[in-house]
């Protein structure tokens, strides 16, 4: 009887943890999904401001206003990596996702380019905290071996939540203005951040589960324990893996950039109207969901030469799995 007992508090505890980790898993996904809302919605929204007889705004004014959109990245990132250590992944969120939505409605308000500046950077400040709190979630919530799937999974809502704004904007522009973009964005990322609230956990103890350590009954030890953040720092500046990774990464943000003056172009080049080029500009993102998703399923089931390709053997292996 006792074992039956043990057997079944076990099967209830996995239960919640799966129920858990699924709810956590959504509320992140839509959270960030808004984020991307409030990001894409300058882009989405920049040949309607152009058009804009009021605003003394055009394309060398977007590029400088974009300009701080890069600078508050940057920024964000190195501060809300910090952050997210100190108050943990759900604090960070929480307060990601009201700055950013605060920063939208500011957006929306403004006229000069000195506020089109500030709250761009503002805005791209507080969205650029998501990814570490997100961080923070994942490694409390989710075992090592399928981290893969789940970045693979919250990393496909930066890319929906691209395609949704510039849809979505790109039909508002039809019959509103390019303020009420910015509104209707902020008044979808502050309810998302109301639920957030009630649904996301920091750590599974939280609800009185286990945590993953106490799950698996013990703790593989990390190379950077017991280091301070200098000595870890040096660690990264002295790791041939953590500069390639950086350089590929940048790239890749050069390419990203170059994406955001597509809304633009396609109205010029092809004079359509602000909204069908904002609609348009989406089916540029399709590419980088499928990307997404294979290189989630990748990840997790081949090793680390094989996801290199360091052998002919690695393809044959790539095909064996979709075969």
């Amino acid at each position: 009887m006792v074992a039956f007992g043990e057997a079944s508090s076990n099967e209830i505890a996995a239960q919640r943890r799966a129920r858990w980790g699924l709810i956590i898993l959504v509320t992140m996904y839509g959270g960030y999904l808004a984020l991307m809302l409030c990001r894409n919605t300058f882009i989405a929204a920049s040949p309607a401001m152009i058009e804009d007889p009021t605003l003394d705004f055009d394309k060398g004014t977007y590029g400088r206003v974009m300009s701080w959109h890069s600078a508050g990245a940057i920024g964000g990132k190195i501060f809300s990596g910090l952050a997210a250590d100190r108050i943990g992944g759900r604090m960070m969120f929480l307060i990601v996702l009201g700055l950013t939505a605060i920063s939208n409605v500011a957006f929306g308000l403004a006229s000069s380019l000195f506020y089109f500046k500030l709250f761009n950077f503002t805005g791209q400040f507080g969205k650029s905290g998501g990814w570490p709190a997100l961080a923070k979630q994942i490694g409390n919530w989710y075992e090592p071996n399928t981290h893969g799937r789940m970045w693979s999974i919250i990393s496909t809502s930066s890319r929906v939540g691209t395609m949704a704004a510039l849809l979505l904007i790109g039909s508002l522009l039809s019959y509103a203005s390019w303020r009420a973009a910015f509104f209707m964005t902020a008044i979808v990322t502050f309810a998302i951040a109301v639920v957030a609230y009630f649904l996301l956990k920091e750590r599974p103890q939280d609800i009185g589960l286990a945590s993953l350590a106490e799950d698996s009954g013990e703790s593989e030890p990390h190379p950077l324990d017991g280091t301070t953040l200098l000595e870890a720092c040096l660690s990264f500046v002295g790791s041939t893996r953590f500069w390639l990774i950086s350089a590929s990464v940048g790239c890749l943000t050069v390419l990203v950039d170059f994406l955001t003056f597509i809304p633009i172009y396609l109205r010029e080049t092809l004079e359509i109207s602000p909204g069908a080029a904002s609609t348009s500009s989406s089916s540029f993102l399709l590419g980088m969901f499928v990307a997404l998703i294979a290189a989630g399923i990748f990840y997790d089931r081949f090793s680390k030469s094989q996801l290199a390709g360091s052998s002919a053997d690695s393809w044959y292996s790539l095909v064996d799995a979709f075969c």
